[in-house]
């Protein structure tokens, strides 16, 4: 997971994977769902190589998004 940090705390939890699929879409969002309760956030991103979408889970906000669209 990364993470960015400004003045000391934690704003944006990031989960990268080449693919979401259904092999690893519980192991991805069941990680970064733990990471956002720690940090008490509400939203995290899953970086993909080309998928586009955003889940509502347990009242967090997931956008999975492609690389290219991110790096901008």
């Amino acid at each position: 997971k990364f993470y960015k940090l400004t003045e000391g705390y934690i704003i944006t939890l990031i989960q990268v994977c080449m693919e979401l699929n259904a092999d690893n879409q519980s192991r991805e969002f069941d990680g970064l769902i733990d990471a956002l309760k720690f940090y008490k956030l509400t939203e995290g991103y899953i970086i993909t190589l080309n998928q586009e979408d955003v889940f509502q889970i347990e009242n967090l906000k997931i956008k999975v998004i492609p690389y290219h669209k991110w790096q901008l």
